[in-house]
């Protein structure tokens, strides 16, 4: 059982985290960089501010300093996240995203991929972990271009030319190794987001669309995804149960996919815990997976079972963004439920940072992608850049509302 559990603060999700939490009753602690304001969340009832360097290993002294018996990371590469479940473990803490041998697990991607393939599942031609330049170049030439060369440390980048390949094969390898997977071309990214006991056949919260974004930031979410057969879907839903039962996973998972245009789905990844846009899966089954999944976390049965799961409607999630850092001189936000916000006028906020959510199910995709157009049109930020109004041309896009695409959207 988990009493007090300190929170870093990377924006709204931090301040969803915290008060799922508080609605358990559990203590919460809220971390944040000294030479930064503090967070907007920082003063409500029951949370402590405590500064700190915003390094994880500082966030783990504090966590014991401040008496805290767990550790919620948030913001930080799976590198970092693998280490800091490491210390949690030998100092007894409970580190609350996963235990360190299954973040092991699903770090390794190339084995991951290796295990779908046992299970027939098309992947994504992926090289084996490469640690020296001499491999890179052997990868180069069996794959071919284009490229998707990836990290546990940062971002993927997309690679289209040798030259480019062998700059950042040797740049990203200063930091350790790299994996190269062939880039395929246009594609959307649907993921399937299940719930598992790490023993049992894992509950399936239904699939989304997650490809689009607004210069770089994941903008917008829908659920369920367009141009699927239902029978594609059941395929990926047995598949993805299989591959997570083998990793003993407990808690949130989502098998991401790569979709063509011909509808074929490649597998390309677990993902571990909740992500902000996840909150269209949350609009369309009524429920706050937050506080269910903390619930879980510690020690309670979920009280699901599949047949509890009912898809209904169609839900969509906008992701507002802040694009530069800088204090909001001007902030309008609807009175909407639908809107789930963080900072308010006069705060400081970072490049990056998670400003605020949109989320609704409506009856059909139509009539949510209107109230979402809507909504967006009223609201206003001023003083910092933001993706909102990449959000809006996607939104007045007759070739989006005629069906899903795929692409980053920059706003100028």
């Amino acid at each position: 059982m988990l009493h007090r559990v300190m929170v870093n603060f990377v924006g709204l999700e931090s301040q969803r985290v915290l008060q799922a939490l508080r609605a358990l009753d559990i203590d919460t602690v809220l971390s944040y960089d000294q030479d930064l304001d503090p967070p907007y969340c920082a003063d409500d009832a029951g949370f402590i501010a405590i500064h700190e360097t915003g390094k994880p290993q500082s966030i783990i002294a504090k966590t014991l300093d401040a008496g805290c018996d767990g550790l919620h990371l948030l913001g930080v590469s799976e590198v970092e996240a693998f280490a800091a479940s490491s210390v949690c473990n030998n100092l007894r803490i409970g580190y609350l995203l996963g235990p360190s041998d299954h973040l092991a697990t699903l770090m390794n991607r190339v084995g991951i991929r290796w295990a779908a393939s046992d299970l027939n599942m098309s992947v994504v031609t992926t090289s084996e972990k490469i640690e020296s330049v001499e491999d890179g170049e052997y990868w180069l030439i069996r794959l071919g271009l284009p490229l998707v060369l990836r990290t546990l440390r940062g971002p993927s980048q997309k690679i289209f030319s040798e030259e480019e390949a062998r700059r950042a094969i040797a740049q990203s390898l200063e930091g350790g190794a790299v994996v190269l997977e062939r880039l395929l071309p246009d594609v959307r990214e649907v993921e399937t987001l299940m719930f598992s006991d790490g023993e049992n056949l894992p509950i399936c919260l239904g699939e989304s669309d997650c490809s689009i974004r607004v210069d770089g930031y994941r903008s917008f979410c829908e659920f369920p995804p367009q141009g699927i057969l239902n029978k594609e879907l059941l395929k990926l839903r047995k598949q993805a149960a299989q591959l997570i039962i083998g990793t003993q996973w407990k808690g949130l998972i989502s098998a991401r996919f790569l979709v063509t245009s011909d509808g074929r789905a490649y597998f390309l990844q677990l993902n571990p815990g909740l992500k902000p846009w996840h909150a269209a899966v949350e609009a369309s089954l009524e429920v706050d997976l937050y506080e269910t999944l903390f619930r879980v976390l510690n020690g309670d049965d979920l009280g699901w079972s599949q047949s509890d799961i009912t898809f209904r409607g169609h839900s969509v999630c906008l992701l507002i963004y802040a694009t530069s850092s800088g204090r909001i001189s001007r902030l309008i936000v609807p009175k909407s439920p639908s809107w789930t916000w963080g900072p308010m006028m006069g705060n400081y906020v970072e490049k990056g940072e998670l400003l605020g959510t949109f989320s609704i199910r409506a009856k059909d995709r139509t009539e949510a992608l209107f109230l979402a157009q809507e909504s967006i049109e009223e609201l206003t930020v001023k003083g910092i850049d933001t993706n909102i109004e990449g959000l809006e041309k996607i939104l007045c896009s007759k070739e989006f509302w005629a069906g899903p695409i795929s692409r980053d959207i920059p706003t100028d």
